[in-house]
């Protein structure tokens, strides 16, 4: 809930070695890549969006800095002649393979074709092609969620990493992540991505944008297809740009605030979508099919109540306010006690969220700008997001 784990980018040396130059581009991104926020030679634009979001959102540039700070290298040397691709996997843990986000691969994808990683909820393999442009949407893996990402260069795929590690943090964020509450739900919200980005586009509902991120936005929607599984919405402000300059920390810094609302309208269409999104003029309806399928809580909790309890947000809502960050200000979760605390501590935490006695699966509804001060007790509390509307 609300949260990112660390994920991990791996660099896959391939034997025999067929592919000597593009051999030497992994490994160049692979050491150039730091698992922490310092030195210059680091991801991109992470300087500039944290400068911005101490100004603007200091919750979310938190949250960005948590996420980079926790990505992980690992390293994988792979046999080509071997049977099993999947032996490329071997050094890391099975719980960990969930977390493999990056795979830097040399070899031609004949080789590759077999690759296994449904524990993942995307997964994108970087290859490079000094002939394409700077943005190429990424390319269909024969196992999904695994997909291709083309560079043609180490400065243009060090863009691309950065640009999925922090579009992962915006997807816990703005709570999409949540929404999606079981793992294939999560694994599709890649492709949801592209169908969003050619919706808005084809609608023409991209007119709060600035002028410069209406173009960026047009550009990558008429280059990327229905098929194509992946579209990382930072990508649009960094490598769809004609000139990229990495070192130009102000050129990011200007599209911020378009990434923002770009997440923000993919957030309220996610909802929407997925019936998370509760509104005056069309009533409340049945919550818990909407919010709780295959929800093992789904036949705990009363229906009444759990209508009464949205139905009352959505007559005392004030809708012109905002509280919080204006991505927060529409948005609640029930939030279901999972396990009994066993500390005094987390036990107090609790009984400040859910009045009178604590009893598992006892339930609450706030905003999502105080699920924070429950941060201690994620562990033994479950959300289940929704948003309102006039």
């Amino acid at each position: 809930m609300n949260t990112t784990e660390w994920h991990l980018l791996m660099q896959v040396s391939a034997f025999p070695e067929s592919e000597a130059p593009e051999q030497q581009k992994v490994d160049s991104v692979f050491y150039r890549i730091n698992n922490v926020l310092c030195g210059a030679d680091q991801l991109p634009n992470i300087k500039a969006i944290c400068n911005y979001c101490e100004e603007n959102r200091k919750e979310l540039g938190v949250k960005i800095r948590r996420e980079i700070a926790t990505l992980k290298k690992e390293s994988s040397v792979y046999h080509i002649s071997s049977n099993n691709v999947n032996s490329i996997f071997n050094s890391i843990e099975m719980s960990e393979k969930c977390r493999l986000r990056v795979l830097l691969y040399p070899g031609s994808r004949d080789s590759i074709e077999k690759l296994k990683l449904n524990e993942a909820t995307h997964n994108m393999i970087l290859q490079f092609d000094s002939s394409k442009p700077n943005f190429v949407p990424t390319e269909p893996h024969n196992n999904y969620p695994i997909f291709y990402q083309v560079c043609n260069s180490v400065d243009i795929a060090a863009l691309y990493i950065e640009a999925l590690l922090i579009d992962a943090c915006m997807c816990h964020y703005m709570m999409v992540s949540d929404a999606a509450p079981h793992h294939d739900d999560k694994q599709k919200i890649s492709s949801e991505k592209v169908l969003f980005l050619r919706e808005i586009c084809a609608n023409n509902d991209i007119e709060f944008f600035s002028e410069p991120a209406k173009n960026l936005i047009k550009k990558v929607s008429a280059l990327i297809r229905e098929d194509t599984p992946y579209v990382s919405f930072l990508s649009i402000f960094t490598v769809a740009l004609d000139d990229v300059s990495i070192n130009d920390s102000d050129s990011l810094r200007d599209f911020f605030n378009d990434y923002c609302k770009l997440w923000s309208h993919f957030q309220k269409w996610f909802f929407k979508k997925h019936g998370r999104m509760f509104s005056k003029s069309e009533g409340v309806g049945n919550p818990i099919e909407r919010l709780f399928d295959r929800n093992k809580y789904q036949g705990q909790i009363s229906l009444e109540e759990a209508k009464t309890g949205i139905e009352n947000i959505l007559s005392q809502h004030n809708f012109k306010s905002i509280h919080g960050t204006s991505e927060y200000s529409n948005g609640y979760s029930f939030v279901i006690l999972r396990k009994m605390p066993k500390t005094l501590s987390h036990k107090r935490i609790l009984e400040s969220l859910f009045v009178n006695q604590l009893h598992q699966a006892k339930w609450q509804i706030i905003p999502w700008n105080r699920l924070d001060e429950f941060e201690p007790v994620y562990y033994l509390i479950e959300t289940v997001p929704f948003m309102v509307c006039e």
